[in-house]
């Protein structure tokens, strides 16, 4: 009963969305904030069922925040923004994207109140912004720094009988590190402590710009954990006074002038109308998203399919009324194969129309290899890319059916590598040499795309910056990695530039169906797989190249 009330509240359609003059847009930086958030995605909390994206926190799309806030600018409805800030899941270049979408809204000479409980480093980095920063009097302040946690499943795997075969290309490739060993590399650690120092000192920068606190006050306060308390927040500057909820109501009602009801419009809601009253052009601009780990086969709004992404890219290429293509790419990469199928795509649609890529949280490994043949990149300052390398990872499970569960495995073949590949026994060092040799092909492959792409004179150079590393975006452009730095929306005005158009529609593509009983599937999964089981069927699922070879680098969110 519960899901076909879910499913007729969908049939019932829906209602015309207005807004009233006097209005402030409400822009929540809080639960899980997406590239895009599907259309007909529905919040089951309620009902305690997971929700699309494998939790029941509230989801955005960064597209409908970034439309809301620039059309926001130019309506006269719209008297100012209120930020109500919370701990939030997005990468630091999704709030480095909206922070510089605010900073451009302020020029309007409209207002920007932010206000929340708690005040963490994400929540102070966007509301930084604003023209006051209020807090709850019993709130709480988190203002100690950013890291990362990663977790090492060798010695468990030991114990179940598993052995990991690592094969890599490039000394810093740390996708299978979680899995061959029992902690991090020190190449590894080197490369997570500049990504995390250049993050930090990037975040700390515009804050002490916008709040005019010295950035040595943000670090030292940071190190000494001085700030936890409102008081403590308020006597740093970190914000401009305690009220509660009732207090910061009339303070925007007075604000935006209405004497009886504050008129606040969400985001979603406000993005809705706008784009209900948008004149739509023949000449549109597709923005291709390229999100989450890349697969072989079909993809969804969390992750990438070869056949999926390769078939929009085409209907871009066919469309005549697409002039020009954004390739959004926020993906730690995948399959080496899927990825080179994406790739050849993107080289066939730039020789008929202009392809600009734009880089969301991260575009790694196979993230970046899908678009190094564009025609312009850009990413934020604080995007992680790069990353150049190749990896394999097998399981041997030997030891886990013979020895712990008395189960042997007898293979009759035709030839003596008939069953390379086979988990039930160790694969010998002829056959990891092959493998190696085909890691190699692949990685020169990658650097090939990556001359081609990027204009590098000679595999040496991209070698001295490939190895798998990852490199920061602000590091990236000095690198040659990226061209330039811009958001989503200056990337699409690139685009349409490129293209010779001025009047344009915006088309997004893929387009997905079914998102219902996808979030059905999701709610099975979690109901029946423990956390470990999980995690495991996760990593082998976006492994899944064929041959064992993969594009990919492991990402731990960086808090």
């Amino acid at each position: 009963f519960i899901v076909l009330g879910i499913i007729s509240s969908f049939s019932l359609g829906e209602k015309k969305v207005s807004v009233k003059n006097k209005s402030i847009l409400q822009l929540n930086i809080s639960g899980a904030i997406v590239e895009r958030k599907p259309k007909m995605d529905f919040n089951l909390e309620g009902l305690g069922v997971a929700g699309f994206f494998g939790g029941s926190q509230k989801v955005q799309g960064l597209n409908d925040i970034l439309y809301a806030i620039q059309k926001a600018e130019k309506d006269d409805k719209i008297k100012g923004i209120y930020i109500k800030y919370a701990p939030v899941s997005a990468g630091y270049a999704t709030l480095t994207t909206i922070r510089k979408a605010l900073e451009d809204f302020k020029k309007s000479g409209k207002f920007i109140y932010a206000y929340g409980n708690t005040l963490t480093e994400k929540g102070f980095f966007v509301a930084s912004v604003a023209d006051s920063i209020f807090l709850y009097p019993e709130g709480y302040v988190e203002w100690n720094g950013i890291g990362t946690t990663q977790l090492f499943y060798r010695k468990l795997l030991d114990k179940l009988g598993i052995t990991p075969i690592e094969l890599r290309m490039g000394k810093y490739k740390s996708a299978a590190e979680s899995f061959a060993y029992d902690k991090m590399s020190e190449a590894s650690r080197e490369q997570y402590s500049e990504l995390l120092n250049g993050i930090w000192e990037y975040v700390t920068k515009k804050i002490s710009e916008s709040r005019n606190i010295p950035v040595e006050v943000l670090q030292k306060t940071a190190d000494s954990l001085e700030i936890s308390l409102p008081e403590h927040a308020l006597k740093y500057k970190f914000v401009d006074a305690l009220k509660y909820p009732d207090q910061i109501r009339e303070l925007l009602k007075e604000k935006s002038k209405v004497e009886k009801k504050l008129r606040l419009v969400s985001i979603e809601k406000f993005a809705k109308y706008v784009r209900a009253e948008a004149k739509k052009h023949k000449n549109k601009i597709a923005v291709i998203y390229a999100v989450g780990p890349i697969n072989m086969g079909e993809g969804d709004y969390k992750k990438i399919g070869s056949t999926t992404l390769a078939k929009a890219i085409r209907k871009a290429r066919e469309d005549k009324n697409i002039k020009a293509v954004v390739l959004r790419v926020n993906s730690p990469g995948g399959s080496a194969l899927a990825s080179d199928i994406i790739a050849r795509e993107i080289e066939l649609l730039k020789k008929e129309k202009p392809v600009i890529a734009s880089y969301g949280d991260v575009a790694a490994s196979g993230g970046y290899y899908i678009s190094a043949l564009s025609d312009k990149i850009y990413a934020e300052p604080t995007t992680i890319t790069g990353s150049i390398g190749v990896i394999g990872l097998l399981f041997n499970f030997t030891k886990l059916t013979k020895e712990k569960l008395g189960i042997n495995a007898e293979t009759v073949k035709t030839n003596p590598y008939a069953d390379m590949g086979n988990t039930l026994r160790p694969m010998t060092e002829y056959e990891k040499q092959k493998m190696m040799s085909l890691l190699h092909d692949i990685y020169g492959d990658f650097i090939a795309v990556v001359m081609k792409g990027r204009g590098f004179k000679d595999s040496v150079a991209v070698d001295s910056i490939g190895q798998g590393r990852v490199w920061l975006g602000k590091y990236a452009k000095n690198i040659n990695l990226i061209d330039g730095f811009a958001s989503i929306q200056e990337v699409i005005k690139i685009a349409a530039d490129k293209a010779g158009i001025e009047k344009y529609s915006i088309v997004e593509l893929p387009k997905f169906k079914d998102p219902i009983q996808k979030a059905l599937d999701d709610f099975l999964q979690t109901r029946t797989d423990n956390i470990i089981q999980r995690y495991l069927k996760q990593f082998v699922a976006e492994f899944n190249d064929p041959r064992g070879i993969y594009m990919r680098e492991l990402f731990p969110e960086i808090e």
